[in-house]
């Protein structure tokens, strides 16, 4: 669904199995940190195009003020932590989308995917 020219400035995320039957309520995305656009730049673009999307759970726990008093262990760093909380976000895949509604939200990633490499050059 999403333009592979896209694709290069994501992580990989989704691998299927060849005989799974899978029914995403969700399609989680990181943008990576040399992509030369924000989560914000992006889903600004997507919201403002009628896409919508939200973030990916409530960020690295250890940030949020609500954990700050909780006795916890840290094992390692947290950096893939904070690229998610940063970088990552979802889009909904609800099954009755047509093909119509599937094509408008690839079309909206790929023009996004213009915008940005134009703003580059």
């Amino acid at each position: 669904m999403i333009p592979m020219v896209f694709c290069a400035s994501l992580e990989p995320c989704a691998k299927l199995k060849a005989a799974a039957e899978t029914s995403w309520f969700g399609f989680a995305i990181t943008i990576r940190p040399d992509a030369g656009f924000s989560r914000r730049d992006l889903v600004t673009h997507l919201h403002e195009r009628g896409v919508d999307s939200r973030q990916l759970f409530g960020g690295n726990l250890l940030r949020q003020p609500a954990y700050a008093d909780v006795p916890h262990r840290v094992s390692g760093g947290l950096q893939t932590t904070d690229l998610i909380a940063e970088r990552s976000f979802w889009i909904g895949c609800y099954p009755g989308l047509d093909e119509a509604a599937l094509d408008y939200v690839a079309d909206t990633f790929a023009g996004f995917r213009a915008g940005a490499a134009a703003r580059a050059a």
